[in-house]
């Protein structure tokens, strides 16, 4: 867990109950996520960074990311991609030590999600004057879909669903087979 607005990370174990930090120095994390190989993954808004903690080696790594807007969500896929979604629509693409824009959108990204086939998926809400939001996979928009009425969250189950959660009553909507 962070801390928000500190230099800190902490790490809880439930079993033996002991709390560990790990000393960030000027980060301040926004948002974080862990990849498969246990190294925590962050956004930095303060300093418009991403970075990479491995809590085992101790090592920090960041990187710049001209973001115009906050963070929104954080997701990494099995090539240890980190993805940056923002209030400003824009979704980032975080590997090798740089920072590339790969898609702009002109609303908010509310969410990214890995489908079971590790393609990264965006919600968003559809243009002004419009209500609802649209899903899509990053590289093929168009292969997307609309839902009507709100959604606050997008996630995928193992068959192949996608779960999408509906704010008002606190019910999910199964979609099947987007793609």
């Amino acid at each position: 867990m962070a801390v928000r607005g500190e230099p800190y990370l902490l790490s809880f174990d439930p079993k033996s109950g002991e709390v560990s930090s790990f000393d960030l120095g000027p980060a301040r994390i926004s948002m974080l996520t862990i990849d498969s190989l246990g190294r925590i993954l962050y956004a930095d808004d303060t300093r418009h960074t991403a970075g990479t903690i491995d809590p085992k080696a101790q090592i920090l790594n960041e990187v710049k990311v001209p973001a115009r807007g906050l963070t929104t969500s954080l997701v990494v896929d099995s090539s240890s991609t980190l993805w940056v979604g923002t209030t400003a629509g824009e979704i980032y693409q975080v590997r090798g030590g740089r920072a590339s824009l790969a898609l702009s959108l002109r609303v908010p990204v509310t969410t990214l999600s890995l489908d079971q086939g590790g393609h990264v998926w965006y919600l968003a809400p559809l243009p002004s004057g419009t209500f609802g939001y649209a899903l899509a996979p990053l590289e093929d928009s168009s292969a997307g879909s609309e839902v009507n009425g709100p959604v606050a969250s997008l996630d995928f189950s193992a068959l192949g669903r996608a779960w999408l959660a509906d704010p008002r009553g606190g019910f999910f909507v199964s979609r099947e087979q987007l793609r």
